[in-house]
């Protein structure tokens, strides 16, 4: 059966992304892939367990080992594009990689995803762009470093802006993932 028949579970996805290797916080090595996987395991496999059936995932942010593309694309089957500012040399069957010339906007891919993970720019400006730009043509808008830690406040501002009534409760449609432990960053998303 293919993956994309079966129904995902957290269990499977966490051990398979901690296979992989993690990156960001330097918690776990990969098993010889010789790449990582720049978001926390626990917040990855809740948000894939929860998004998934996906065959189509649009990610905004590559960054420089492009795991998180590489892991959807080779492990789980799903057809990726990523998009980056920069040239990392990145070549993955499965993954079209789109790098944008300086000064192009992030925002120029057009079409229809089943996700679309915004990673980049990590300010409000940047993240409430492409938010608003991705939020019509996609089943679901996911936003990473929710929780404004690594230089990111205005991410957090702005998910908290979007996400939270005035009281603070979760609007409808809004889900968020956030580790306890050194990866917390957090992953939000809105679905359609």
């Amino acid at each position: 059966m293919e993956y994309k028949e079966m129904r995902m579970n957290y269990v499977y996805l966490k051990k398979e992304i901690e296979r992989c290797g993690v990156g960001n916080g330097g918690d776990l090595k990969p098993e010889g892939l010789g790449w990582t996987i720049g978001q926390s395991p626990h917040e990855l496999a809740t948000f894939l367990a929860a998004v998934w059936p996906i065959e189509t995932f649009l990610e905004i942010g590559t960054g420089p080992a492009g795991g998180l593309s590489r892991f959807l694309a080779e492990v789980l089957g799903v057809r990726v594009t990523t998009v980056d500012g920069n040239n990392y040399g990145l070549g993955v069957p499965g993954v079209r990689y789109v790098i944008l010339p300086a000064g192009e906007s992030l925002w120029i891919v057009e079409g229809q995803y089943d996700v679309v993970f915004l990673d980049g720019p990590h300010n409000y400006e940047g993240v409430a762009c492409g938010y608003e730009h991705y939020r019509d043509c996609s089943k679901i808008v996911a936003i990473h470093d929710i929780e404004g830690l690594r230089g990111c406040p205005g991410v957090r501002q702005f998910w908290q802006q979007v996400s939270r009534t005035k009281t603070g409760r979760m609007r409808r449609g809004f889900c968020e993932t956030i580790d306890v432990g050194i990866g917390r960053v957090g992953i939000g998303w809105r679905v359609q």
